[in-house]
């Protein structure tokens, strides 16, 4: 199963934010389990490592991600994915509908955030990451 993982749940886990870390954590434990192949977007790894350097510095914000690649693959996002996100008139934020168009574009079937509110217009099953766990976990 295709997976695409939205910014704010890793960096629950780069960052140790309280209290969403513990469900995020325990959903990208399953990066592991052969199950699932994680995705997220360049556009994602630029947000996450922004706020890892913001509360870690460079150089550990640099290995965290390298970290993070090592069970995670890049989705494809380019101008298809913008144009369609500019179309799409029940997005309310660019950014939120790159991330659904680039999900789609490499066939993932569910998209986990944990503000779920700001996919409302997405074709993906949209889930928080303990949903996620109940329903595909071990």
């Amino acid at each position: 199963m295709n997976v695409f993982v939205d910014a704010n749940v890793i960096i629950n886990v780069l960052n140790k934010e309280y209290p969403a870390f513990e469900h995020s954590a325990r959903f990208l434990s399953l990066a592991q389990d052969k199950r699932f192949t994680f995705f997220t977007s360049s556009l994602s790894i630029a947000i996450c490592w922004f706020f890892a350097e913001k509360k870690s510095g460079r150089s550990l914000a640099n290995r965290k991600i390298e970290q993070l690649l090592l069970y995670f693959r890049i989705t494809e996002c380019g101008e298809e994915e913008v144009r369609k996100a500019l179309a799409d008139k029940r997005a309310d934020d660019m950014e939120d509908a790159i991330q659904v168009y680039s999900a789609l574009r490499n066939s993932c079937s569910h998209l986990v955030t944990n503000n779920l509110n700001d996919f409302h217009f997405s074709s993906l099953e949209v889930l928080e990451p303990l949903s996620f766990l109940e329903q595909h976990g071990k």
